[in-house]
């Protein structure tokens, strides 16, 4: 009997536990997604950012406060948090939103970004 109680006590712990994950709560962002740099301006000139960094430059943002950021193959992960205009990256680079195009700069490079 002892065992049976066991083993139901672990069941439903499992239960529980995989039902809270996901961290944040199950809140769901807007600022979700796959963002994508278009267009790169500096000094006022426009270029395609593909052009560029010879590829892609792409931020995930993730529900639960995680992004991870692809430049050609090259990644990195951290934390985000929204801010005034749109979301903070780790606290310092922010990135301002409006609907589906995002603003970043960055050293004087002003980045274009498309939510897809």
């Amino acid at each position: 009997m002892k065992k049976l109680l066991i083993i139901v006590l672990a069941m439903i712990m499992a239960f529980a536990m995989a039902s809270c994950g996901g961290g944040g709560g199950g809140e769901e962002s807007p600022y979700a997604g796959t963002w994508t740099a278009t267009t790169c301006s500096y000094a006022g000139i426009e270029m395609d950012c593909a052009s560029i960094f010879g590829g892609d430059f792409i931020i995930t943002i993730e529900n639960g406060g995680k992004y991870t950021i692809d430049l050609v193959g090259e990644g990195d992960k951290g934390n985000w948090e929204e801010s005034e205009n749109g979301v903070l990256l780790d606290g310092e680079l922010e990135m301002a939103i409006d609907g589906n195009t995002g603003t970043l700069e960055y050293e004087g490079v002003l980045m274009y970004f498309e939510k897809e």
